[in-house]
């Protein structure tokens, strides 16, 4: 997962310091992603594995999205979240 700090633009901040735009939070009681279509000037943000999003970016985020998991799956590995969230977005799925 570290060499995609080199590919896209990514930072770790607290709630109150994220920048305006509709943040697009991943949480495992989120809306499903799959059918949606991410806005092209969408922030995303994900938890750590451990303790996922924090209260303040659970509070900022504009919409909870969840990726789709089998049962009795709990959570995916971060940088693999992180790359099906980025590829579902490139794909454009869900436009018209």
């Amino acid at each position: 997962g570290a060499g995609l700090h080199f590919a896209t633009p990514v930072a770790r901040r607290a709630g109150p310091e994220l920048p305006a735009g509709p943040l697009w939070a991943f949480d495992a009681e989120g809306e499903d992603l799959r059918g949606l279509r991410v806005p092209d000037d969408a922030l995303l943000a994900f938890g750590s594995e451990r303790h996922g999003l924090t209260a303040a970016v659970r509070e900022r985020a504009d919409r909870l999205v969840a990726l789709p998991m089998r049962p009795h799956v709990s959570s995916y590995n971060l940088a693999t979240s992180v790359g099906m969230a980025l590829y579902h977005w490139s794909l454009g799925a869900g436009r018209p």
